[in-house]
C-alpha cells in the first residue's frame, strides 16, 4: 500500500516565502535508490503517493535542489501509514541573492560557475581586463582618481561563486577557466548589484514599442496606408538595443487577411488591408545562442493596429 506524503519548501527568512521550482527526491534511505521525484508548486508544495509503515513510520532520506537556492541535504522523513499525524514536513533553504554594492559608483556582480553535472567549480580562475587602447579605457578618471588597473584575476568560492565590485558604466573583456582562449566583452550596468554571468551572456528579456511611433502601444491606419514602429529590447545585462535584434525576436501578425507586417531589425512595416483591427505580437525566436536551461522568453505588449477604411 501507499499513502500520500507532502513537503512543503520554504526560505529561512522571517517572511518564510515558499519556493517554486525546487526538484524534491525522495530516496530509500538504506539503498538510496530514488523512490519518487517532484517539483515544488507556487506554494512550495511537493507531494508523493509513498510506501509508508505503523509509526514511527518509515524512513525516507529526501534531498532537495534548486539553482540559486542552498539546502541542508539530505534531511530525513518518516511516513506512517496508516497516518497517525500527517504526513507533512517542512525544509528551509538560503536564497542566495545577490549582494549589493554600498558605494553609489559600483555594481557588485556576482556569479557562479558550475560543472558538467551543474555542481560548482572551486577555485575556477576569472579575469577581468580593461577594454581598448591606454587612455580609451571606460571610465578612465573617476572622481579625480585614475583607474590603472589592467587586469584583476578572482577565483571562485567553494559554492562556485565570484563577487567583485566595478565601475559602473565600465567596459571590460573576461575570461574564465574552461575557456582561457575565448575573450568576452561586457557592460557594468548602472546598479547595485547584477548577475556576472548575465553580463558574459545577456539574453532578450523585454520587448517596448516606441513610445512615439505607437503610443500607448497602438497605433491607427488606413486602408493602403503604411506606418512604421520602431522597437527596443532590454536584455539581461540591462543594456536596451535597437539594432541586431532581428536574429532574436519573432514577429507574428494575429491577421493577415486584415494588415500586412514586415518585420526589421528593430522595427516593423505595417500596411492596412481592410477595415477592422488585429495585433502584432513579439516571441523569441528558436535558435538562440548559447543555449540556455529554461529557454529564455520575451514579454512584451501586444501592438493593437486599427485599420480604418
Amino acid at each position: 500500500m501507499a499513502v500520500t506524503a507532502d513537503v512543503y519548501v520554504s526560505d529561512d527568512s522571517l517572511a518564510t516565502n515558499p519556493i517554486a521550482g525546487v526538484v524534491v527526491s525522495v530516496l530509500d534511505s538504506s539503498t538510496f535508490v530514488e523512490v519518487a521525484q517532484g517539483i515544488t508548486d507556487v506554494n512550495g508544495k511537493a507531494s508523493f503517493v509513498i510506501p509508508g509503515a505503523v509509526a514511527p513510520g518509515l524512513t525516507y532520506e529526501v534531498r532537495c535542489f534548486k539553482l540559486g537556492v542552498r539546502f541542508l541535504n539530505p534531511f530525513q522523513i518518516a511516513v506512517e501509514e496508516p497516518v497517525v499525524t500527517t504526513n507533512e514536513f517542512d525544509v528551509s533553504g538560503t536564497l542566495l541573492t545577490l549582494p549589493t554594492s554600498v558605494d553609489p559608483r559600483r555594481c557588485k556582480c556576482t556569479g557562479r560557475f558550475m560543472n558538467f553535472s551543474n555542481d560548482p567549480i572551486e577555485g575556477a580562475v576569472v579575469r577581468i581586463m580593461a577594454k581598448a587602447d591606454s587612455g580609451y579605457q571606460t571610465p578612465k578618471v573617476v572622481d579625480g582618481n585614475l583607474v590603472s588597473a589592467e587586469t584583476m584575476a578572482l577565483r571562485t568560492d567553494s559554492d562556485g561563486i565570484i563577487s567583485i565590485d566595478l565601475l559602473r558604466g565600465g567596459e571590460y573583456y573576461v575570461t574564465f577557466s574552461g575557456e582561457d582562449d575565448v575573450v568576452w566583452c561586457i557592460v557594468v550596468p548602472d546598479r547595485s548589484s547584477v548577475n556576472f554571468i548575465d553580463l558574459i551572456h545577456p539574453a532578450p528579456i523585454t520587448l517596448d514599442w516606441d513610445d512615439t511611433d505607437a503610443p500607448g502601444d497602438a497605433i491607427s491606419v488606413a486602408v493602403g496606408e503604411t506606418k512604421e514602429v520602431k522597437y527596443s529590447v532590454t536584455f539581461t545585462d540591462y543594456q536596451v538595443k535597437t539594432t541586431g535584434v532581428d536574429s532574436v525576436v519573432q514577429i507574428t501578425n494575429s491577421d493577415g487577411a486584415v494588415m500586412e507586417v514586415a518585420a526589421g531589425d528593430g522595427l516593423i512595416v505595417v500596411r492596412g488591408l481592410v477595415a477592422g483591427s488585429a495585433q502584432v505580437t513579439s516571441s523569441m525566436k528558436e535558435g538562440f545562442l548559447p543555449p540556455l536551461i529554461p529557454y529564455p522568453t520575451i514579454t512584451s505588449p501586444a501592438l493593437v493596429v486599427t485599420v480604418t477604411p
